[in-house]
């Protein structure tokens, strides 16, 4: 079984395109797998990976949004260290 490769496999530029396509996607489209990325914070134990809803991407400004509890630790977590790591994959095309 030979697959063809997708023009944006082996480019920068349409590598950087086809994730923020698909994370706009994951916005807005409940079955698109970039919808529930895990984000990694970084808590006093070390890592800290919980699953989250992605609520926004905006490629002009280089942000990604999702919304927590005010009473969540992830907030204690991100106020003392805003460094955090987002992991999308998505099964259909085998991208991360």
């Amino acid at each position: 079984m030979n697959q063809i490769e997708p023009d944006f496999y082996n480019n920068k530029d349409l590598i950087l395109n086809e994730i923020w396509s698909l994370l706009s996607k994951g916005v807005t489209d409940r079955t698109e797998d970039f919808r529930l990325p895990v984000v990694v914070l970084n808590s006093e134990k070390g890592p800290d990976a919980r699953i989250v809803v992605l609520r926004g991407a905006f490629k002009e400004r280089n942000i990604l949004r999702f919304h927590t509890d005010i009473r969540s630790k992830k907030i204690d977590f991100i106020k003392k260290n805003n460094q955090i790591y987002f992991l999308f994959y998505n099964k259909k095309i085998k991208i991360q």
